[in-house]
């Protein structure tokens, strides 16, 4: 069931799609599925320059995306870099000659969990990786839909904003 115009002025915060900012504009986004067709077209009819919100709207995922894979390698490095200090001190007790047999085997176990960590490690930030790429082609994805569904809309009669 779609939700009313109105319904999804209200929940926007807006008396008119005129009235729709860039702030907004996301909010928008979020609720045009929830739209029968005639109310989007209406929408998007009314919405000045919805090519500079979405060009706008896409610079500032990609820039929110840059930001949050840097600080996803920020902290794997960091923790790389812990699992590293902590395998170096494990090799530096396996070179011992007083450890025990005991010992040796306790040691090189701990440095096959490092290495499992690595593994695991790789895994999941390629997983964050994957998905956080997914994310943002879906979005892009999304704004280039609507403006094709705009250029297309031209094409049919339907009177909209001047690109």
């Amino acid at each position: 069931m779609y939700i009313s115009e109105k319904e999804a002025m209200d929940v926007i915060e807006i008396s008119s799609w005129r009235n729709l900012s860039k702030d907004k504009f996301m909010k928008f986004l979020s609720l045009l599925p929830d739209l029968d067709k005639e109310t989007q077209l209406r929408a998007i009819e009314q919405i000045p320059n919805i090519a500079h919100f979405i060009m706008d709207t896409n610079e500032k995922i990609i820039e929110s995306s840059k930001n949050i894979t840097d600080k996803n390698k920020e902290a794997t490095d960091v923790l790389i870099d812990a699992l590293k200090e902590i395998q170096v001190c494990f090799q530096e007790q396996l070179k011992r000659e007083d450890l025990s047999t005991e010992d040796r085997m306790l040691f090189s176990e701990k440095l096959l969990d490092i290495a499992r960590i690595y593994v695991e490690l790789d895994k999941t930030n390629k997983g964050f990786l994957e998905s956080h790429l997914g994310i943002i082609v879906s979005v892009a994805v999304l704004g280039l839909g609507i403006v094709t569904w705009i250029i297309g809309g031209r094409g049919t009669g339907l009177k909209l904003p001047k690109l």
